[in-house]
């Protein structure tokens, strides 16, 4: 078997560099070849991925966060396969401040040993999302996401998340609740258009929208309890502009998902496409947040959509 690890030098505060080693020798006893390789910037990790999965690997593993994972899987989704050929499957070793993916599966041990148990693990298919949409300079940008992909005021927080120097410590979690107690007193919710499959579209003012593969995200946070990583349908968690009082309480019911009895969250079970349209300067300014539009560029309606991708899904190893 062909391994490949893609490691994200600053997940976990640097702790996963530090690991790296111990993964690739317990990889090396195991497997024919084992390649390591560092992402040196965000958008790096998908152009590794790929360029494993056109040099026949079997296996790819992303070291890092959730957001390692999210552009590996990015990555292993844009390699079209060959006749015969089949895409490798993906892995994943924890190391970042949320790390909310991997919640949605047993917990592991050390990453040498998650290693050891990534290679002997028994495969099964995963669902894959696929967004496509318009970023805050008017770029159309097209991406898989593995996890959840969401807007409205999640865009101001993981801004600040980023931006903070805790990020990627262990108090990981207190830093997102943090920054979500400040983004819900500031930020100015959009109003936007929302359809779901073939439904008709349903204009409102909105906090969040979370298009759920899985269950968890914000460090923690249960958005969507019943969501299912393989079951083929997204979970579309809806929560509605209302009192920033509310709002707050909202913010500490979710960590345990019972946000979802409150009036003005809606959750939407088994979709397969959440399409949206909203005013383009309104919302390119406050769902990104963290990016001001830059004069002159892009006017009129923003319309993404989200769907699940047409393409092969994945193949998870996970023990």
């Amino acid at each position: 078997m062909k391994v490949g690890i893609i490691l994200n030098p600053v997940s976990g505060g640097g702790r996963a560099v530090g690991h790296g080693p111990a993964v690739r020798e317990a990889l090396a006893a195991l497997a024919e070849t084992v390649e390591l390789c560092e992402s040196r910037h965000p958008g790096h990790a998908p152009v590794l991925a790929e360029d494993f999965a056109a040099r026949g690997f079997d296996l790819v593993i992303a070291f890092g966060g959730d957001g390692t994972i999210g552009e590996v899987t990015d990555g292993l989704m844009r390699h079209q396969p060959g006749e015969g050929a089949k895409r490798p499957e993906l892995g994943f070793i924890t190391a970042g401040t949320g790390s909310d993916f991997s919640r949605n599966f047993a917990p592991r041990t050390s990453p040498a040993e998650a290693a050891r148990a990534l290679f002997h693990a028994v495969p099964k298919p995963v669902d894959v999302g696929h967004v496509d949409h318009v970023d805050a300079d008017g770029v159309r940008v097209s991406r898989h996401f593995i996890n959840i992909a969401s807007f409205g005021v999640s865009g101001a927080i993981a801004a600040a998340v980023n931006r903070t120097r805790a990020k990627g410590t262990s108090c990981g979690p207190l830093v997102y609740f943090l920054a979500s107690l400040k983004a819900l007193l500031t930020y100015p919710f959009p109003t936007v258009s929302i359809r779901i499959d073939d439904g008709a579209a349903e204009t409102q003012k909105i906090a969040l929208v979370a298009i759920a593969n899985g269950a968890w995200f914000g460090g923690g946070m249960k958005v969507a309890p019943d969501a299912d990583v393989s079951d083929g349908l997204f979970d579309v968690v809806i929560i509605a502009a209302t009192t920033r009082l509310r709002l707050l309480g909202n913010l500490l019911q979710v960590y345990t998902g019972r946000h979802r009895f409150s009036p003005n969250v809606r959750i939407a079970a088994g979709a397969k496409t959440v399409g949206r349209a909203c005013d383009g300067e309104g919302e390119r300014r406050r769902a990104a947040g963290y990016r001001r539009r830059k004069p002159g560029q892009g006017s009129g309606p923003l319309r993404d959509e989200t769907r699940r991708a047409a393409a092969q899904g994945l193949t998870l190893q996970n023990p």
